[in-house]
């Protein structure tokens, strides 16, 4: 056993806007620590609680929400507290929503002090481009797929697609109006058209399993030494040169999707199926999975509309008619946000129009 003492890791920078900036990493019994750190002037410190959303599980969730509550209780006259956080899962947490609402006010997420990390501006696009093509590129495809560029991650995936590949199908990409579409080039291009196809999405098939059956988004370095010959290694060196995987926490101990929206879309793509009854089996294993695999829920329906809309209304029809509540939710929650976000004319609600008994003409 190590002698006692003081587990901690630090990062300093002197940031050009912000000034000099710290990131303190602490073992033990953090909230001691900070109530014990002498501030050098007037002005509070800032902790940062980071990735709420990542927490894919309720117990973790809670866990998550008691160690924010208890840094707001006892930090208070020398920290103020930030918890980052996509804003469906900011609106949606109504402990999180009450934990930083005033206390004569705990009505809605418009009573929590916010701050939203912007998308790309138009101009910020134009200089973040790297190349000439890039930024071309963006400016002659569709309304719907200019919006999604907006966002950093989607612009780089494109820039990796036009920097690698100039084929004829790449044109393609300028008429599409999802990110699932985007996705799914960049995943047939770097993994389902490979040399190495079938051994790759062998482990991309366990290892996203793997993480929706223990509720996280990462799994220790140990579990792949246990379970992955040479050829697993390999792949895992693959992908992570490809930057579709990668090694997190301290000292690189576990191991994650590079980035969220990588495991989103590959839960989407190798763990729910078609199949009604293979679709409800996996919803109704864990029905908390509705909330917590929403994103990959709207991705895996989302793929569907555009690839086979006769399949799309089918399972339409089959969830709605269930009876289960948790079900209902479901569709409430998925599929009826999938359609509103994604249909282009009236005739796209056909189904949804007949299925509710309105006359053509009456929409």
């Amino acid at each position: 056993m190590g002698s006692s003492g003081l587990e901690l890791v630090v990062g300093a920078r002197r940031d050009a806007e912000w000034g000099p900036v710290v990131l303190i990493g602490l073992g033990g019994i953090w909230i001691e620590v900070l109530k014990e750190i002498e501030l050098r002037n007037e002005f509070k410190a800032v902790l940062i609680f980071d990735a709420f959303d990542a927490a894919r599980d309720e117990n973790k969730r809670m866990g998550f929400l008691s160690q924010i509550r208890k840094a707001k209780s006892q930090l208070k006259e020398k920290w103020n507290i930030i918890v980052s956080a996509r804003t469906y899962d900011a609106k949606k947490s109504t402990d999180l929503v009450r934990l930083f609402s005033p206390t004569e006010d705990i009505g809605g997420y418009s009573a929590v002090r916010k701050i939203s990390v912007n998308e790309l501006s138009e101009n910020e696009i134009q200089e973040a481009s790297t190349s000439p093509l890039l930024y071309n590129f963006y400016s002659k495809s569709t309304p719907e797929l200019k919006e999604i560029l907006h966002i950093p991650f989607f612009l780089k995936i494109l820039e990796a697609i036009l920097l690698e590949y100039s084929d004829e199908s790449v044109e393609e990409i300028k008429r599409y109006k999802s990110e699932t579409q985007l996705l799914d080039f960049f995943w047939q291009r770097k993994i389902d058209e490979t040399e190495f196809a079938m051994q790759t999405q062998k482990f991309l098939l366990w290892f996203t399993r793997e993480l929706v059956e223990i509720k996280t988004l990462s799994i220790s370095k140990s579990d792949l030494l246990k379970t992955g010959g040479d050829s697993m290694f390999e792949t895992f060196e693959r992908l992570r040169s490809e930057l579709i995987i990668d090694e997190v926490s301290f000292k690189n101990a576990r191991i994650a999707y590079a980035h969220n929206i990588f495991f989103d879309y590959a839960v989407s793509r190798l763990c729910i199926e078609h199949d009604y009854n293979s679709l409800l089996a996996f919803i109704s294993e864990d029905y908390s999975r509705a909330f917590f695999l929403r994103p990959s829920f709207v991705y895996f329906f989302t793929a569907v509309w555009y690839e086979n809309k006769e399949i799309f209304w089918d399972l339409f029809k089959r969830l709605i008619g269930n009876e289960q509540k948790e079900i209902q939710l479901f569709v409430r929650l998925i599929i009826n946000s999938t359609i509103a976000s994604q249909f282009s004319s009236v005739e796209d609600l056909d189904y949804v129009l007949k299925f509710n008994g309105t006359l053509s003409g009456d929409e």
